[in-house]
């Protein structure tokens, strides 16, 4: 019989896995409640989806043992960015050496990422697995509250953390609102090979529509893209067979890349800015996208949740030393604080950019290139981006600051 739990992660994905290993190395027991199976092994067609990844995040990454079981193969590096506008002729570049940091960030597929989670947790034998299984019902307490799955089993423990998605059953559970605004875009992904070297480079070009982007991966010709577009243009770009979507694409993107030579599988996702209208309750949490959502334009969605697990773990690991009550709303309530006020930066941040380079009237076009122009020019300014867009700035957690 296994030691009782004393806290529930719902959901053992991108951040809820991340969250479970911080917190096992606080020495916490804890129970992951998963509605899916881990895959066996890595599959080796490109993952449509590629993560964009902070040397923020991968410092928590490394701390928690995940970095290491990330395949070199599969690992993408950039060490610049390039930014211009289609509406005009402003452009703004970034170069790693400008801030003296070894890299700018990383390129891995999605699917890589869980499978090296998967890997880590899969190894901690303490861990307690629910597996397939969803919440039902949360019946608090004074001192516990009462996890109750969908097939009648009962977790009894201090806290439960909802780290299960945009959708998240455990905050409706709690009875939290999620305010959502959506986004009239979808962003199609996928993975594709062009006809000259990336060089290191990650590129996004903002057309009328919405921003596309070029993510270099671990092969020289190979990228991941995230095309925002309209719902309708989106469905078209699904729709069509490789070789129209391949010339529509390099098109969109001005041939920087020359011709794209090969497409891989690719999907749609819509795109929205929600907050959750409360991050904690008595012996709950919520994480990652069961809290809040953003415009997926910087590529900051995983790294978001990676902070948000490496802060709560921070606190909680605090509470264990001291004997605190990992449940206890005071403690909470430092996580809330912390992490809701930094998403709200980002998320406005994003959704700025997102109607200003909407917008079309000339007299905006010029100021935005103007703008674009100006802030390559301004060394300062450009290094104070950089240094927030790589998670080296505001107000971290220690696991975001060094390396282990």
């Amino acid at each position: 019989m296994n030691a009782a739990a004393d806290i529930a992660v719902v959901g053992g994905g991108l951040t809820g896995g991340v969250l479970t290993l911080l917190l096992r190395q606080a020495g916490y027991r804890v129970a992951v409640v998963e509605s899916r199976q881990p895959a066996a092994e890595i599959d080796e067609r490109p993952d449509p989806r590629a993560l964009a990844v902070t040397p923020a995040s991968r410092c928590i990454l490394e701390h928690c043992g995940v970095w290491p079981e990330l395949p070199p193969a599969r690992i993408g590096t950039f060490h610049g960015m390039q930014v211009w506008d289609a509406g005009g002729g402003g452009e703004i570049r970034f170069v790693d050496s400008d801030v003296g940091e070894p890299a700018l960030g990383y390129i891995i597929e999605a699917g890589v990422m869980q499978h090296a989670i998967d890997t880590v947790l899969a190894a901690d034998r303490d861990i307690d697995w629910y597996r397939p299984a969803a919440p039902a019902a949360l019946k608090p307490g004074a001192d516990k509250t009462e996890l109750v799955l969908e097939d009648g089993r009962s977790l009894p423990v201090r806290l439960v953390v909802g780290a299960d998605g945009g959708q998240s059953r455990t905050r409706r559970l709690a009875g939290i609102h999620y305010d959502e605004t959506p986004y009239p875009q979808q962003a199609v992904a996928g993975v594709v090979t062009t006809e000259l070297a990336h060089g290191c480079v990650a590129r996004q070009r903002f057309l009328a529509d919405g921003p596309l982007a070029f993510l270099p991966m671990a092969a020289d010709h190979q990228c991941g893209i995230v095309w925002s577009t309209s719902p309708a243009h989106a469905q078209q770009l699904l729709a069509m067979p490789d070789d129209d979507f391949a010339v529509a694409l390099a098109c969109a993107f001005e041939y920087r890349l020359g011709a794209v030579t090969e497409v891989g599988r690719r999907g749609a996702f819509p795109l929205l800015k929600a907050q959750a209208a409360h991050y904690v309750r008595e012996r709950l949490a919520l994480v990652g996208d069961a809290a809040h959502s953003m415009h997926p334009l910087a590529g900051q969605g995983a790294n978001m949740g990676w902070l948000d697990a490496a802060c709560l773990a921070e606190i909680l690991a605090a509470a264990a030393t001291a004997g605190r009550d990992p449940g206890s709303l005071r403690g909470l309530r430092h996580y809330e604080r912390w992490r809701r006020s930094d998403n709200r930066i980002m998320q406005l941040a994003l959704d700025g950019l997102h109607h200003l380079f909407r917008r079309g009237e000339l007299p905006v076009r010029r100021l935005r290139s103007l703008g674009l122009t100006l802030t390559d020019h301004s060394g300062p300014l450009k290094h104070f981006l950089m240094r927030h867009a790589m998670g080296r700035a505001g107000d971290l957690p220690a696991l975001a600051c060094r390396e282990k």
